[in-house]
């Protein structure tokens, strides 16, 4: 019964709504990333079409597949991906194969979280099976830090703030001080996600390997809003003296 109503378009809309709308809360995105994880695996189980047979009507189709592959073989796992902007997953052993592709150019982008992106054009001709790959995926090594700073000029701690488009999500600490750890070159927002605070973002480009410092951020909190009486930490939030130095 379950396969008459589970497709592999139903699923990607599933994963993209949930995608489309962030928790700011660190629980709560975890619990939805496990839920993204787990609509991922069965749709490794299911064949990727590029396109509906009525969307092909009158026109060439082809084929493409390939292989990404991690740094390491105990690493390997399934990878999100995009073909011509339409999404679709991996096997968890990096290979993959989506049919019904409509001839012409397509772009692939291929983005994980701290691994530096690709991107590759595939050229697609009617009834054609189209190899590309294997793409390995190397890791990134940039980082970001700063401080957020109350408008009553003391630290703001306990303060959620995202990393996007990745979704990396971290809080600040008792000094007021984030770091993002990893992190791909490319175009970047910060935002400040924190509902006692009125959002914040700033837009920024990181190059491969790079270490930026966004200096002191004033946030303003809302009326009503409370203080933290201690900062909100987690493992995430665990600032390393190396990066508190470079941020003072």
């Amino acid at each position: 019964m379950m396969a008459t109503f589970l497709n592999d378009d139903l699923l990607k809309a599933i994963v993209e709504s949930l995608e489309s709308e962030p928790d700011k809360n660190p629980d709560a995105e975890y619990q939805r990333n496990e839920v993204i994880t787990l609509i991922q695996f069965v749709m490794d189980q299911l064949p990727h079409h590029y396109a509906k047979v009525l969307e092909l009507k009158g026109r060439d189709a082809g084929t493409f597949y390939g292989r990404v592959l991690f740094p390491s073989a105990y690493t390997q796992r399934s990878v999100r991906f995009s073909l011509g902007g339409r999404r679709f997953v991996t096997q968890p052993d990096g290979y993959f194969l989506i049919e019904r592709i409509p001839a012409g150019t397509h772009t692939l982008s291929i983005q994980v979280k701290n691994y530096e992106p690709i991107a590759h054009e595939v050229v697609v001709a009617g009834d054609d099976a189209v190899q590309g790959g294997p793409w390995r995926l190397k890791m990134a090594r940039g980082r970001v830090i700063g401080r957020l700073v109350g408008d009553n000029g003391k630290s703001a701690m306990g303060v959620a703030i995202r990393l996007s488009p990745l979704g990396d999500l971290t809080k600040t600490d008792s000094d007021g001080i984030f770091q993002f750890i990893g992190v791909n070159s490319g175009d970047h927002t910060l935002a400040v996600t924190d509902p006692q605070y009125f959002t914040y973002n700033r837009d920024f480009s990181l190059s491969i390997g790079e270490e930026r410092n966004l200096g002191n951020i004033k946030v303003f909190l809302k009326a009503g809003s409370k203080l933290p009486r201690t900062a909100a930490m987690d493992r995430r939030s665990v600032i390393s003296p190396v990066a508190r130095e470079i941020v003072e």
